[in-house]
């Protein structure tokens, strides 16, 4: 398992694009399941899975394509 915890906090959205393949491409070469935490929205577009928490519920959502567009629509 490999855990990251907003490794692009700090990054533009180009390197944080860049580095989120790398973990991506990490975890797929290895067979390692990615748990990673992140505000950043392109970030997101590269999962296959999502789960959005806040503070008083946690969603698993099996399609994050859908909850994404959602979350788009609500940060616009």
């Amino acid at each position: 398992m490999l855990l990251a915890d907003e490794p692009t906090g700090n990054l533009d959205r180009d390197n944080a694009l860049a580095v989120t393949d790398l973990i991506c491409s990490l975890a797929e070469q290895h067979r390692a399941t990615l748990l990673m935490v992140t505000h950043e929205l392109a970030v997101l577009e590269q999962v296959d899975r999502l789960e959005k928490e806040s503070n008083t519920q946690s969603k698993a959502i099996a399609d994050g394509k859908q909850e994404l567009e959602a979350l788009k629509q609500e940060n616009v």
